[in-house]
């Protein structure tokens, strides 16, 4: 049994990176979840992970903390069930990607239509390189 995890360096935290996927980065979406993605070519970060990701929620939306890593979490737990679907790509295996998912509903979602939806994303994405 393969075993799925999320592991620390994973986790997109570079700001010019971040930076870069909201200026020229390309976007997917299925609402009410959008997919900013970037190819990155940082020749200086040979140890980074192939496939690095992070998760947004709008404060101006959603007030309360608890609310906004709630839906971080439930995004989280989706993509590190979904992320093995990526690593089987030979295209993504000859470069570094960074994933953005924002969060842009209304209201608070359920664990399916959240899991649904970052499918529907990883399968654009899949289709688009």
């Amino acid at each position: 049994m393969e075993k799925h995890t999320f592991k620390r360096s994973e986790r997109l935290k570079s700001k010019k990176i971040i930076g870069e996927i909201f200026s020229n980065g390309k976007v997917i979406g299925a609402h009410p979840i959008k997919l900013f993605w970037i190819e990155v070519k940082d020749s200086s970060a040979i140890d980074q992970p192939i496939l690095q990701f992070a998760f947004t929620v709008s404060k101006k939306k959603f007030k309360k903390a608890v609310d906004r890593n709630r839906i971080k979490r439930l995004m989280r737990e989706s993509v590190r069930l979904q992320k093995h679907e990526l690593i089987q790509m030979d295209e993504i295996n000859k470069s570094r990607f960074a994933f953005m998912f924002l969060y842009i509903g209304e209201e608070l979602p359920e664990y399916q239509n959240v899991e649904q939806k970052i499918k529907k994303c990883i399968d654009q994405f899949k289709i688009t390189i």
